[in-house]
């Protein structure tokens, strides 16, 4: 029999610890742990330094450099010693129960959200002044809604938070992490396509040695045969020219790299201004201190972390500064910065914002919200409004419809909007557009004909219906 003496915060998660504590109580909390009882194992675990791991990856990269469609787990003895080490991360983060129907949901029906033109026909079970559906965005939104707006109804739903990135892997901000990936080559298309191009054709045993032992080896695959033409020419494309504008065309302070920057800063400033109306802590949502965000350079790299990011405070200001490298870091460590302005976010941030919008008065936290169908309606200006959201609760399947002045959605990329316009010829738009014909609902133009025309094509070059503005 064996004995672990774990430590741990000094509070639960179940406590709702951070709305209600005051800024120096936090400070002083925070710093405070306690030992737990001792945890008994049976047998120790065989730890092997992920030997398993590394020999079932390279086993099947020695079969073909192909696409995983499985999760890998540790070995029984290691899984259910952690599982029992350390519960409340498993409980919390689900770590270890990933498993190949974790997605199920969006298996059994696309996650596609339609949109139709509100005809009144659709009567409300309810209405809200706001709604806010998805991730971590949308709850932040939510929050900076109800604060903004004390009076109003603020409704913010997700499905579960094992189909959102509410415990994804990137729990830090950082403001340099804002600049698009194009600053680096290996995000480029030639050199994606370049290297995914040389794995496929070099012996597999001399790509295995390279992806073992080559600490600059790039870890870039290209699924070919997911890869549409919608996708070539309304991402890559467009990255590619935004990519040659930025670096090689535009004035530095007039380029969309210095635009994403500047609005991650906003970051401190929001943060800063919750904690002033709700007396919240600003480290119950994001976590600063000494060396909270480094960024490593190896030996033999073709740049320095230094040269990198000097570089790039030609966009925007973003402060770092070296820090001495011998000491905690690997023996092929050539350099280190660090970044004072970046940090890591609580791991409470989530159930945070949702306690500190169920607090406020109106404030309503759904879980179980699958969105189906979102109603629009023109607005004035000649465009579109969403008016009605048709959801279901997926503890019972039942389908509900609220009315909203406002909806706010971050559904991720797993998410697509399928817009259906109502049953209209080619022919009568083009007679409309002659006669100056107006509709209900628009103005039928040469403009609105003409993405009428490229919708009816059906050419996967084109993404999706989109006909908002003018059509709908």
């Amino acid at each position: 029999m064996y004995k672990l003496t774990p430590f741990t915060n000094a509070f639960s998660k179940s406590s709702n610890i951070f709305v209600h504590v005051s800024r120096r109580k936090f400070t002083t909390d925070i710093k405070s742990t306690f030992r737990l009882p001792p945890i008994e194992l049976q047998t120790l675990p065989k730890l092997t330094n992920f030997d398993a791991a590394k020999e079932f990856f390279s086993k099947k990269l020695l079969e073909g450099n192909k696409e995983l469609h499985r999760v890998w787990l540790a070995p029984d003895d290691v899984v259910k010693s952690f599982r029992t080490v350390f519960p409340e991360i498993v409980a919390s983060r689900g770590i270890t129960q990933l498993n190949e129907n974790a997605f199920g949901l969006w298996d059994k029906e696309p996650n596609t959200v339609a949109v139709e033109l509100d005809d009144d026909s659709i009567k409300a079970d309810e209405k809200v002044e706001v709604m806010s559906v998805g991730g971590p965005a949308a709850l932040a939104g939510a929050v900076l809604q109800k604060l903004r707006y004390p009076n109003s109804q603020v409704v913010y739903g997700v499905t579960h938070r094992h189909d959102s990135n509410h415990d994804g892997s990137a729990y830090y901000f950082h403001e340099r992490d804002a600049f698009p990936v194009y600053i680096n080559k290996v995000n480029r298309g030639p050199y994606c396509i370049y290297a995914d191009l040389r794995k496929r054709l070099i012996p597999k045993k001399q790509l295995l040695d390279e992806s073992i032992n080559n600490r600059h080896h790039v870890k870039i695959s290209l699924n070919w045969f997911n890869i549409r033409p919608s996708m070539l020419f309304g991402i890559f494309v467009p990255n590619f020219y935004h990519m040659m504008n930025d670096i090689y065309i535009k004035d530095p302070k007039k380029t969309l790299m210095r635009h994403t920057v500047e609005h991650a800063k906003k970051t401190h400033d929001i943060v800063s201004a919750v904690s002033a109306k709700t007396g919240v802590s600003k480290e119950a949502f994001l976590i600063q201190g000494q060396e909270k965000a480094c960024y490593v350079g190896f030996e033999g790299a073709s740049s320095t972390p230094d040269a990198h990011f000097t570089w790039l405070n030609k966009y925007t200001e973003i402060p770092f500064y070296k820090i001495d490298h011998t000491k905690a870091f690997g023996k092929d460590v050539s350099e280190v910065v660090t970044f004072p302005r970046d940090g890591l976010m609580s791991p409470w941030i989530i159930d945070n914002l949702k306690c500190l919008l169920s607090k406020q008065s109106n404030g309503i936290v759904r879980e179980n919200l699958q969105v189906v169908k979102l109603l629009v309606k023109k607005t004035e200006n000649n465009g579109v409004k969403v008016t009605k959201v048709i959801w279901k609760d997926t503890s019972n399947n039942q389908n509900r419809v609220t009315e909203v002045d406002k909806f706010m959605f971050s559904f991720g990329p797993s998410a697509s909007l399928a817009a259906n316009p109502p049953k209209y010829s080619l022919l009568s738009h083009l007679v409309d557009v002659f006669q100056g014909k107006s509709r209900s609902t628009y103005q039928p133009t040469f403009l609105s004909f003409a993405r009428h025309l490229a919708n009816k094509i059906k050419s996967p070059i084109f993404r999706g219906k989109q006909v908002f503005k003018n059509f709908m």
